[in-house]
């Protein structure tokens, strides 16, 4: 049976059920009958307009209202009217559960978006059909719930993968993907910029090894665990029958927050506000001008400072500059993933000690004695011994850093804070 719900009115069903039930009408020729029973409640009765109604349509039926397009096209609009609060399809099979969705998931016209949940075998067809696709593991097998895009153990887990999950996955995929751009915007232009300035010899800024482990470990693990676990606002109830943690002002009550404030959220992902052209030319751009920061103020800063480095007496070279401006990007990535990441768990914290510092460390290290023949090892003690490699480290992420938390801190301080950053103000201050 496959049920496809519009509306729900709780004091509507009760109503009904506490009346003595109407008598069955008779049957009415198939599409005829269909578009009479319906459009006479709709347009020939006006003052009944407020009455709300269902639909039900059996298996045997089906067949013919598919096969007219005219009739197709009334289905869609009765079952799509304000008034009709849920459609049931009962006995129909595997294929023309698939059809059913289709023919919604195609009425839409991308302005909405279908999602099909099922238990057994016979609703695999339907669930590859519709944009979302759900199963559960139930008593007919692994079936559906192997070949869905969201598996869940009991039905009553569909309003926590919806209202929480749902929108809490589009704020990290997002998050991800616009810094994951950023990061390697920011890492691939310093090689750019030192391509104009050494009028494109062919030599490389960073160390072969260096680039290969940067966006295999030190830049994208700390990013993914940040995707993986950050939450911008936590549920207002846990479920329908939650345990009652309010987490909005006392002054609105729970309802005005339920039914009006907390479905807002929902604008952002139905707006498509964190992933579009604009969202990512911004960081784009950041990348860019971070980039420019970091190569210029590193070379720059080195060229200013003729002091010798290290034991040898000489000044520093490619490499010593090398590992600053590397070690100055990964600073610097590190800093704005935890500025933007909304909540930092302990799992964040302990991803960035261990990955972020103490495997590059490490890394640093092991590559600079192990490997002797490299054109990049060596110059580790040279480097870290000189005081100006930790002045420049600081200066260049500092001046990377502020601007960046200025502009974030200025949004909360504008007339048109975001939703989500007023509910975790809100929350904060609690």
């Amino acid at each position: 049976m496959v049920a496809i719900v519009i509306r729900y009115n709780h004091q509507d069903r009760e109503g009904h059920q506490q009346g003595p039930p109407p008598p069955p009408p008779p049957p009415p020729p198939l599409v005829r009958g269909m578009s009479m029973a319906v459009e006479s409640k709709l347009i020939a009765e006006p003052g009944a307009s407020g009455q709300k109604f269902s639909v039900v349509i059996d298996g045997t039926s089906l067949p013919t209202i598919l096969r007219s397009s005219r009739s197709v096209n009334r289905l869609r609009s009765i079952i799509s009217h304000e008034l009709c609060e849920s459609a049931v399809f009962c006995r129909v099979n595997p294929k023309q559960k698939g059809d059913i969705v289709r023919l919604f998931k195609d009425g839409f016209g991308g302005r909405g978006r279908v999602l099909a949940i099922g238990d057994g075998a016979n609703d695999i067809n339907m669930i590859h059909q519709a944009h979302v696709g759900v199963g559960i593991f139930g008593q007919e097998g692994y079936q559906a719930a192997g070949t869905a895009d969201y598996a869940i153990s009991r039905f009553g887990d569909l309003y926590r993968l919806m209202f929480y999950h749902g929108r809490w996955n589009y704020e990290r995929i997002t998050h991800y993907i616009n810094f994951f751009i950023y990061k390697n915007f920011l890492f691939t232009l310093c090689q750019f910029h030192f391509g104009t300035a050494s009028r494109w010899s062919g030599q490389t800024v960073y160390d072969s090894f260096y680039v290969l482990v940067y966006n295999s470990i030190f830049s994208v693990l700390p990013l993914t665990v940040a995707a993986l676990f950050d939450h911008d606002v936590h549920p207002d109830l846990d479920g329908p029958d939650g345990d009652g943690r309010i987490l909005h002002a006392p002054s609105v009550t729970p309802a005005f927050w339920r039914y009006q404030i907390i479905p807002k959220l929902y604008h952002r992902s139905a707006a498509n506000y964190n992933f579009n052209p604009r969202v990512l030319s911004e960081w784009i751009v950041v990348g860019t001008l971070q980039s420019i920061v970091c190569y210029f103020g590193v070379w720059g800063l080195r060229q200013y400072n003729s002091a010798p480095v290290g034991d040898h007496g000489l000044a520093s070279d490619l490499w010593m500059d090398s590992i600053l401006l590397y070690t100055a990007v990964l600073a610097l990535v590190s800093v704005l993933i935890l500025l933007y990441t909304r909540e930092w768990s302990w799992v964040l914290i302990l991803a960035m000690v261990f990955f972020q510092i103490l495997l590059y460390i490490a890394f640093v290290f092991a590559y600079d004695t192990a490997i002797d023949d490299d054109d990049a090892s060596g110059y580790l003690y040279s480097a870290l011994s000189s005081v100006s490699f930790w002045l420049i480290l600081l200066l260049t992420v500092v001046v990377c850093f502020l601007p960046a938390l200025a502009l974030r801190k200025l949004k909360l301080l504008s007339s048109q804070v975001p939703l989500v950053e007023a509910i975790r103000q809100l929350r904060v201050s609690q």
